[in-house]
């Protein structure tokens, strides 16, 4: 798909996977995430920016949630490389709200101004 897109996406050719869950959720605009278990229950469901999705993330995979990022001597380019949810995690460690952010390249913004 994007060459930024550091995520994993499905095509639903015939629908089942939207009905089955935006329609069964009611869920009418996107973006829209939903977390799965391993049982195949949604854990969680809703917009991938907000700031519970890392921590849902985090607890359906049994990953504490801690910085193993060298990140402090990173230039721009440095940091673009990392993954979304690698500088939502620095931001998150260091108290920082990116609950505005909408592209990848805010979230690198921000860690460079306030981290």
């Amino acid at each position: 798909m994007g060459s930024k897109m550091d995520y994993r996406v499905a095509l639903d050719t015939n629908g089942k996977v939207n009905a089955a869950y935006m329609g069964a959720y009611n869920v009418r605009g996107i973006p829209h995430a939903f977390i799965v278990g391993k049982d195949g229950k949604v854990s969680w469901h809703d917009h991938p920016m907000q700031s519970s999705f890392e921590v849902e993330i985090q607890k359906a995979v049994n990953v504490p949630n801690k910085i193993s990022i060298d990140y402090k001597g990173m230039n721009e380019e440095e940091l673009s490389k990392l993954g979304v949810g690698q500088l939502k995690e620095i931001l998150k460690s260091n108290g920082v709200d990116y609950s505005g952010c909408v592209e990848k390249e805010d979230l690198v913004q921000l860690v460079r101004s306030k981290c």
